[in-house]
Order: structure tokens, then C-alpha cells, then sequence
């Protein structure tokens, strides 16, 4: 399938209802104990509004979207990782309080994979996170399947990511930026 030109924006309060997929609803790594893994919950996606909201205030911003054609087809948050308690629960972790923490990097409809978009929102976050002086992105990585927001483990090696500590399911990942 021939690659469709991709627009790379910066998350902001007036796109946070084009967050594709069940995106909208996760907590995952912001809120674990009201996470709910159907990621179904309206609750939820008001208090997934209300802490991307604040990171925009304090950090600028918190993420970027891929569109094709005018439409959101992907995802990619970030913050500093004093914001996602859930790094603690990690085997592999914590992140380093140097690196900025790549929550997810997601396209939700299989049809839009593969196609060039995860490259180019991780080239804007390297960008956004060198702007503001970060010294690393860190993430945690799926070893075994590609079907996961956190992103597969080959997608990052090969864009520059090595691990920083292993273990048989997510792995802690880092790209130095210096």
C-alpha cells in the first residue's frame, strides 16, 4: 500500500476530542488505581481532559496526532515521568528523571500501520524533547506483540533506541538526544 502524506500536530486543548481509538479513555500510566482496561469509561476520558490539560499548562505539551486525509489515525503522549506513577509497577523501571517519558505511541486501526505515520510522530516528539532540553525519551517497550500502545520493541531499535534494562515483556528503552 502506497504511503499517504501524514501532518504531524502538537497535542493542544482544541484537538484532545480527535485522539483516536480508546485513547481518549486510558489512564493507564497517569492514573492506575481508576484505569479501567476496557478503556470505555466517560469518566475517564474527563479525567484523562483534565491531566492532559494540566501537562499542557506545565510542559506545553503532552503529546502529538497523525492525521491522514483530515483524519487522527494516531497518538503519541509524553511527560515527565513524575507523572506516570505506573513506571514504578515496571520490572525495567523506573525511567530516569533526565529522560522524558513516551507514554504511547499508537495507531489504533491496523489499516494505518506500517505506512511511515509512527516514524513521523516519533520524529516530532525527538523534536519537541530537544526543544525543551530533555536529554533522553525513555519508554517501555512490548517484546511480543505489535497490538499495544506502548509500541513494539523493534519499531524503537531500530529508530535509534537501545534498552536500558530488559525483561521478558517490557523492556526499558532510551534515546539519548545529545
Amino acid at each position: 500500500m502506497a504511503e499517504k502524506e501524514v501532518k504531524i500536530l502538537p497535542l493542544t486543548g482544541e484537538r484532545m476530542g480527535e485522539i483516536p481509538g480508546r485513547c481518549p479513555y486510558c489512564l493507564y500510566w497517569e492514573d492506575p488505581q481508576n484505569f479501567d482496561p476496557t478503556c470505555g469509561d466517560p469518566k475517564a476520558m474527563e479525567r484523562k481532559k483534565e491531566i492532559l490539560t494540566r501537562l499542557i499548562e506545565e510542559i506545553d505539551s503532552c503529546g502529538v496526532l497523525a492525521y491522514e486525509e483530515g483524519q487522527a489515525v494516531g497518538f503519541a503522549q509524553f511527560c515527565p515521568p513524575s507523572f506516570a506513577p505506573q513506571i514504578w509497577s515496571y520490572a525495567a523501571g523506573p525511567v530516569d528523571p533526565d529522560a522524558l517519558f513516551l507514554c504511547c505511541l499508537y495507531i489504533p486501526d491496523p489499516d494505518f500501520r506500517r505506512r511511515g505515520t509512527g516514524k513521523a510522530m516519533l520524529k516530532e516528539v525527538i523534536t519537541m524533547a530537544r526543544k525543551k532540553g530533555w536529554k533522553a525519551i525513555e519508554t517501555f517497550a512490548r517484546k511480543k506483540s505489535a497490538n499495544n500502545p506502548s509500541g513494539p520493541l523493534g519499531f524503537y531499535l531500530k529508530n535509534g533506541f537501545h534498552i536500558v534494562r530488559d525483561d521478558g515483556s517490557f523492556p526499558l528503552l532510551r534515546l539519548d538526544l545529545s
